[in-house]
């Protein structure tokens, strides 16, 4: 379970957070000065908490400017850079001593927790994001995790004040530190700024200066996140072995943790866009390549055709230019960033098996989707088709089926791991049918694609659209997870956190670590418990 398990909360912008960024970031100042204080009481403590108070009281709650992406971005960052990226390696670090306690036979797992975004790339809940909204989301949070990434090596750097002295791991760490001084003659000054036997210091100076090459993207950059994993991971294991366990813990063990759950794109950016926009772009096209788009079945085959052809060069609409500028946007991404950065395009109100093969279409016409030389199909992204109505949660089963039953579509899913997300609409459900019968047809929903999947032996993971309050489908996570044994099939779970619970959930470090630790024993529970 484990090692199948994938645990991501997805931040949305959608229902935009009321609160402005200065009044949560006093809020977030007075919580951080009431937890150093502890229980001091008196004037001392009235000194330090009163300006903030007095701050908080003085600013105004409501923004004067409507909330443009631009904004709703820069509100995200609040939460990744505060709380989220240092998240991430304490929980994982309770996390491991809590299996080395009870089950020490087994390997730890490598994180299974990552972050997702919808802030900036979600068309369908916001019309004002645009192409470059989506481009300069993904600049900001590449930029972001960077500079997380370089403030740590620099916090490292006073924590590890001591000389490498036992004579084989300085042998090592002193080979590997002139092997990258070679590489980069720049780095050679580093050699006059500590004492000579810490070596520990000059692999981080070293590791700092790559790291800022890779956000300037000039040369001695780290290739890819794994070579800047390599390295944090090289320096956990020689402090463990020093032996310093807790710093190798604490230091480089954290900020390896980091990098295998963040990456350098910060969070996976889902592109989300209603099936009608995409339904209108797939219709031109396939005029344009003189092939019929009715019925259903025959649009099927003239979109598996046009797969395996070459791409069709056709003049657009305005609103299939649109559509088809975001695919491009998605492409442009994935090249700067890697496909990491922005791996999953939602379907919004997808009511049909040709609505996800419209998606394929068009990912085709900008590269998104390749024919290899011996014949392979490769998609580069997943296609995620979101199911929101009842009718679509009665139907979304069989739409599965047929996707799977057919040979094309698993040459697709064989690029991609053998692997299928579905979203379920929590919140459209609810308005559609209410929420009793929304929750049934969800749980129904549920059980139904995990024996489809297991039919046809593909791996399935369930996104589930929950909103902030009851009448969206909101509600406690970890108790929704418990009452549906089949929410999470393998662990694997995705959930969005809308906007307006956000700040509830991501302000507080504690609360935010309370939050993982539920959500986590919901998925284990759901499997091991039941």
């Amino acid at each position: 379970l484990l090692a199948s398990m994938r645990i991501e909360p997805v931040l949305t912008a959608h229902p935009t957070e009321a609160k402005r960024r200065s009044v949560l970031n006093h809020l977030l100042r007075i919580s951080r000065t009431m937890d150093a204080l502890g229980d001091e009481i008196g004037p001392p403590a009235e000194k330090a908490l009163d300006p903030w108070i007095e701050a908080l009281w003085l600013t105004d709650e409501v923004r004067e400017r409507p909330v443009t992406p631009q904004v709703e971005i820069e509100s995200a960052l609040v939460f990744l850079e505060r709380t989220i990226y240092d998240l991430a390696g304490a929980f994982w670090d309770k996390f491991r001593e809590e299996l080395a306690r009870l089950a020490p036979a087994l390997d730890t797992p490598p994180p299974f927790l990552h972050f997702g975004s919808w802030v900036g790339t979600d068309r369908d809940g916001n019309p004002a994001v645009t192409p470059e909204t989506s481009l300069e989301a993904a600049k900001q949070l590449r930029q972001s995790i960077l500079s997380f990434y370089r403030q740590s090596c620099q916090r490292l750097l006073a924590l590890v004040s001591f000389p490498c002295s036992r004579p084989a791991l300085e042998r090592q760490l002193r080979c590997d530190v002139e092997r990258d001084m070679r590489r980069f003659p720049e780095t050679q000054a580093f050699q006059d700024v500590d004492q000579p036997h810490e070596l520990y210091r000059r692999k981080l100076r070293i590791m700092d200066w790559r790291l800022e090459r890779t956000a300037e993207e000039a040369p001695g950059a780290y290739a890819s996140v794994k070579e800047f994993e390599r390295d944090a991971e090289l320096l956990e294991r020689m402090l463990a072995e020093h032996p310093s366990p807790r710093v190798a813990r604490l230091g480089p063990g954290r900020l390896r943790v980091a990098a295998q759950v963040f990456g350098f794109h910060a969070a996976n950016l889902d592109f989300r866009q209603h099936s009608s926009a995409t339904r209108t772009a797939a219709d031109e096209l396939l005029r344009a390549a003189g092939l019929p788009d009715q019925p259903a079945a025959t649009r099927i085959r003239s979109a598996q055709r046009l797969l395996t052809m070459p791409t069709v060069q056709f003049t657009a609409s305005a609103s299939t230019r649109r559509t088809m500028e975001e695919f491009q946007a998605l492409k442009i991404i994935q090249s700067r960033y890697g496909e990491a950065a922005a791996p999953h395009y939602i379907l919004s109100m997808t009511a049909s098996a040709a609505d996800v093969w419209d998606l394929l279409l068009l990912g085709r016409q900008v590269g998104l989707v390749e024919t290899a030389p011996d014949g392979r199909l490769r998609s580069s992204f997943d296609v995620i088709p979101l199911f929101e109505t009842l009718d679509d949660l009665e139907a979304c089963p069989g739409i599965l089926a047929e996707l799977f039953s057919d040979p094309l579509y698993r040459r697709i899913l064989r690029s991609r791991d053998n692997f299928q997300e579905v979203m379920l609409g929590y919140s459209d459900s609810v308005k559609d049918g209410g929420y009793l019968a929304a929750n049934w047809a969800l749980s129904r929903a549920q059980k139904r694609l995990g024996e489809v999947a297991d039919r046809y032996a593909v791996h399935l993971e369930l996104f589930h659209g929950k909103g902030g309050t009851i009448d969206r489908g909101g509600g406690q996570s970890h108790r929704s997870i418990q009452a549906q044994p089949h929410a999470a099939p393998g662990g694997r779970l995705r959930i969005t956190e809308q906007g307006e619970v956000i700040s509830l959930k991501y302000s507080n470090p504690a609360v935010a670590e309370r939050n993982l630790e539920q959500l986590v024993t919901a998925v284990l529970d759901a499997h091991l418990l039941h």
